[in-house]
């Protein structure tokens, strides 16, 4: 069956309890691996130990981090994708190195020559504000030649990137049309630039990609509707019972049955996918899951430490920030649980 279905809990182990649940009811292919996906190798670890215990035993799962199974998803759509993310940080951030300006005797040994030196911006040969700005910003601070400044300069900057892909996408497709000017848009164009007909190599080319092969036409996976009724009345957040769980799921039939993989997913792509223990996607994760959730069953286990729904309070220093001086009653915020409204902001999304 396929869908999207959420299930929460207070308890981690309680989470692994109703994979264990989940799994026994409908084992699946033997000789196909249990995708599992996990914020760490350490989780993956662990939860294969509780699997064991509470299965008996524990074989054929195949654990991933976030990126590695979005990445593997798209790949079976999109045949001509690499099988390694080259705009990961801990590659780009070599080619960012290897174009990020040189020392001031470089600079002025190019200048002799009458060539650009190395790291010079797109359009150098005709300065402007920007390139100067290159100049003056970059430059200045590498121009020592210090080489574990410009290594580090590197690594932050492929970070800084790398969210940019996951957080803001449309800054990148910005970018890449020249829309936005600043020298940091005309080093990730630098960037593109070098990899020819490989652009799609990166997250939101890939994404672009990947949702035009799927096509449009499919119902939106995130029409969620109840599957198995109201949850059961549980104890309250924090209790020593066994707290509840909530499910939730866009398929017409309960979760755990055995029908057979949609006929609409690609070759390759799993009958099933679990996320277990990862506090955070970007909107890009969720937009890829809900492509993938028409044709595999998703399920996301995630710790959540109220039974309650918690998203609309907010903490004291937010409430004021907001009110904007105005008197908070008259705005319906609410400050609730003041544990819950200190969790922040990620705990709520």
């Amino acid at each position: 069956m396929t869908g999207l279905r959420l299930h929460l809990s207070n308890r981690l182990e309680a989470l692994a309890t109703e994979l264990v649940r989940l799994v026994r009811a409908n084992p699946g292919d033997p000789i196909t691996p249990e995708r599992i996906v996990v914020p760490h190798p350490t989780i993956g670890r662990w939860l294969s130990l509780e699997l064991a215990r509470g299965l008996g035993i524990a074989a054929n799962l195949r654990f991933e981090q976030p990126a590695e199974f979005a990445w593997s998803i798209m790949r079976d759509v999109v045949p001509r994708l690499s099988r390694e993310q080259p705009y990961r940080p801990e590659r780009l951030r070599w080619r960012i190195h290897d174009l990020l300006p040189g020392p001031v005797e470089e600079r002025e040994e190019a200048d002799a020559r009458g060539r650009p030196a190395r790291g010079s911006p797109p359009g150098a040969a005709r300065p402007d504000n920007e390139a100067r700005a290159w100049a003056g910003a970059v430059r200045g601070y590498l121009g020592d030649g210090d080489p574990r400044k410009r290594f580090d300069l590197a690594d932050r900057l492929a970070r800084v990137y790398d969210q940019c892909l996951l957080y803001r996408p449309d800054w990148i497709r910005e970018w890449e049309s020249g829309a936005t000017p600043h020298w940091q848009a005309r080093l990730w164009q630098r960037l593109v630039e070098t990899d020819g007909t490989s652009r799609a190599d990166h997250w939101v080319n890939a994404l672009d990609t990947f949702r035009r092969h799927l096509g449009d036409n499919a119902p939106d996976p995130f029409g969620a509707v109840p599957a198995d009724g109201p949850p059961a009345p549980g104890p309250e957040s924090g209790s020593r019972e066994s707290p509840r769980h909530i499910r939730s799921t866009v398929a017409s039939g309960p979760a755990g049955t055995a029908d057979p993989a949609s006929p609409s997913a690609p070759p390759g792509w799993p009958r099933r996918a679990s996320f277990f223990a990862v506090s955070a996607l970007s909107p890009s994760y969720l937009e890829l899951l809900g492509e993938a959730a028409r044709g595999i069953e998703i399920h996301l286990f995630a710790l959540n430490p109220c039974r309650e729904y918690w998203g609309d309070i907010r903490s004291r220093r937010e409430i004021d920030y907001r009110a904007d001086g105005a008197d908070p009653d008259t705005r319906y915020y609410t400050e609730g649980n003041e544990l819950l409204a200190a969790w922040g902001r990620a705990g709520r999304d």
